[in-house]
């Protein structure tokens, strides 16, 4: 539970990183929350900051393999009109 919930104090931290426009802390923060402990919204922070970050290759890859993680009927069920 511990690591949790330093896990999204790091990802809170990435955020009021990334809204005060300090993009390279922000990657550093959500690539230590993910370590820590991995969630899918943590996935797309990290790929944000990345992409805030102009690192946009590191982006792609961080993407792909978010993506890959995803189940695909999770994803049609959010789909719109099913």
């Amino acid at each position: 539970m511990a690591v949790a919930a330093r896990a999204w104090h790091l990802r809170e931290a990435a955020r009021a990183a990334l809204e005060a426009g300090r993009e390279p802390e922000a990657c550093d923060l959500a690539g230590a929350a993910l370590r820590l402990h991995a969630t899918p919204r943590g996935r797309r922070l990290h790929v944000l900051a990345l992409l805030a970050a102009g690192r946009t290759r590191e982006a792609a890859r961080a993407l792909s393999a978010a993506e890959s993680l995803t189940p695909r009927a999770a994803e049609d069920e959010d789909a719109p009109g099913v």
